[in-house]
């Protein structure tokens, strides 16, 4: 479940910074929301777009990946190894790889 906290802070683009101050997280985070609330009305009026949250918005499933020659090789025989096909061997990889590291490793 999206709270609302999580929507509004998508819908803020990274370059748009609004600080909030509140003497705890509660108190911060009502006046982060009220701060967010009036960015989005004030873009509104301008006749501006605001952004979709990422979790609305529509994905195709495909992405390009940029990688090294020796990594790509190396995906390239360990799907052949499991004798599939080099997409289904990277979606298994990503599912399953934790957060952190260096992707580019080889070793």
């Amino acid at each position: 479940m999206v709270t609302r906290a999580r929507r509004i802070r998508r819908a803020v683009p990274r370059n748009c910074v609004a600080v909030a101050v509140g003497a705890d997280a509660t108190g911060g985070d009502c006046r982060i929301e009220r701060a967010v609330d009036e960015f989005i009305a004030e873009r509104n009026a301008a006749g501006d777009d605001v952004p979709v949250p990422l979790t609305e918005r529509p994905y195709s499933g495909r992405f390009v990946v940029r990688t090294s020659p020796a990594l790509h090789a190396r995906l390239a025989v360990e799907a052949a190894e499991q004798s599939v096909s080099m997409n289904q061997w990277v979606v298994q990889k990503l599912a399953q790889r934790p957060l952190g590291g260096n992707l580019f490793d080889v070793d």
